[in-house]
């Protein structure tokens, strides 16, 4: 996003200012497409190894427990197809991403042009830095982070669902279990829905939506959004065994590693 929004800046500073006209505004947009055209495949190189590595450790999240409390179970596996799926999904938001950034900047354009500001307000307008929310790249840089953590922990979520689906046949009465992070950015519907056990082929109940598990793509988008709960894992007969217990009492499927290896990717 950097990269891109530099080249865009370097692009309007570079624009004499007598073209700064309405009548030289399509040449001038045309000229900036080409910069945000690079930001898809850009942003796409960038989540792909972080969806694939979230999906990998959505699987061992269910694979471990098993193992932990001696439960038989062949090795669990993510299918390609799943992974491209996934990707997919993810691809279209990215590519969202691009046409917003392309449409926010052809309108910021067209209003200094009509408000007859100089070449430069028009650049300090959209481009600024990423960490300024009202500048055009700021905004955009801000969705584009909360779109690449929700779809990693998006992909985790799947991921776990896919393994549930695996180990239903050698696990009788297979549980799942709604876990939120206790804090004070948690929302109060996933506060509620701590700890609800469903069957694994149950929806968990949330806010007056019945969501799959976490970030469930069926779900709205107040109720999916930035949201950190996870699901664990519920065996038959260790209710209160399944997850781990972290400082502060949240819970996740089998232990730190694989939180440490999950915060890792979602904030990297």
């Amino acid at each position: 996003m950097e990269r891109v929004r530099q080249e865009v800046i370097a692009e309007l500073r570079n624009t004499p200012p007598e073209r700064f006209r309405t009548f030289f505004l399509r040449d001038l947009q045309r000229s900036v497409d080409q910069k945000i055209a690079a930001l898809t495949p850009r942003l796409q190189r960038e989540l792909s190894p972080k969806i694939h590595d979230a999906l990998e450790i959505g699987r061992r999240s269910i694979q471990e427990p098993a193992a932990i409390f001696g439960v038989d179970v062949p090795l669990l596996h993510i299918s390609q197809s799943l992974v491209d799926v996934v990707q997919g999904f993810t691809a279209d938001l990215i590519k969202r991403i691009s046409d917003e950034t392309r449409a926010r900047i052809h309108a910021d354009l067209a209003s200094s042009i009509l408000r007859g500001d100089s070449i430069l307000d028009a650049a300090r307008r959209i481009g600024g830095s990423l960490n300024q929310r009202a500048t055009t790249f700021g905004a955009v840089s801000a969705r584009a982070e909360t779109i690449a953590r929700t779809e990693i922990l998006r992909a985790y979520s799947i991921a776990q669902a896919a393994s549930l689906r695996q180990i239903a046949d050698y696990v009788p009465d297979l549980k799942k279990q709604w876990i939120a992070t206790l804090d004070d950015r948690t929302r109060p519907a996933h506060r509620l829905a701590q700890g609800q056990i469903r069957g694994w082929d149950e929806p968990f109940e949330v806010d007056d939506e019945e969501l799959w598990y976490p970030r469930d793509p069926g779900g709205s988008p107040e109720n999916t959004i930035n949201c950190r709960c996870v699901l664990a894992p519920v065996l038959p007969g260790l209710e209160e065994e399944s997850g781990s217990i972290l400082p502060g009492g949240s819970r996740i499927p089998v232990g730190t590693e694989i939180a440490g290896a999950l915060a890792a990717v979602s904030a990297g």
